[in-house]
């Protein structure tokens, strides 16, 4: 009997982990719960950065530090997990998907697509390594197609893509420009 009151904790513990978790439904629910708190932030005007654009970036602790390069490029950040690039490109998804199904190295997966953006994950076989998610989001502007993008420096999970994602969809031309 004194064993059993030993083990106790250690059986409710592991029942309460078993049960009384989340249900597919459930954690897709959160999940896109999360991302849409990206919809919910700061309408921020990129003018200043050299673009005619607004997008609404993530509420958050962290300091938005928005970077103008000189090529024409905007890089917006907040935080660590929050890093995405906005330029003047050529936008075409189909040459990513193109080179996604030709890289000896990463097998790609598409996760999400729409008719102006595309979120994948991309891993190296059997390495060992953790997969990286990627997104591109594709505005055709007035004179020249604009990709929106995460950094490439950093590995991002699927949440922080998703939160991305959704924000890159808030794009558009600032009123009256």
């Amino acid at each position: 009997m004194k064993k059993f009151i030993y083990l106790l904790p250690f059986l409710i513990a592991g029942l309460m982990a078993c049960g009384g978790g989340e249900t597919d439904s459930e954690s897709e629910d959160t999940q896109m719960g999360e991302a849409d708190q990206a919809i919910k932030g700061v309408e921020t005007d990129l003018s200043d950065y050299g673009m005619p654009y607004t997008i609404t970036i993530p509420d958050g602790q962290a300091e938005l530090i928005i970077e103008a390069f000189d090529w024409g490029g905007v890089q917006i950040a907040r935080g660590e997990n929050f890093i995405m690039s906005i330029a003047y490109g050529e936008g075409d998804i189909d040459i990513l998907k193109f080179d996604m199904e030709e890289d000896l190295i990463y097998k790609s997966e598409i996760l999400e697509e729409g008719d102006n953006y595309i979120m994948y994950k991309r891993e190296i076989p059997d390495s060992g390594m953790e997969p990286e998610y990627h997104f591109m989001y594709v505005d055709s502007g007035p004179d020249e197609a604009i990709e929106i993008t995460n950094s490439k420096d950093v590995n991002y999970g699927e949440e922080a893509i998703r939160k991305m994602l959704a924000s890159a969809k808030t794009f558009k031309a600032k009123a009256g420009a």
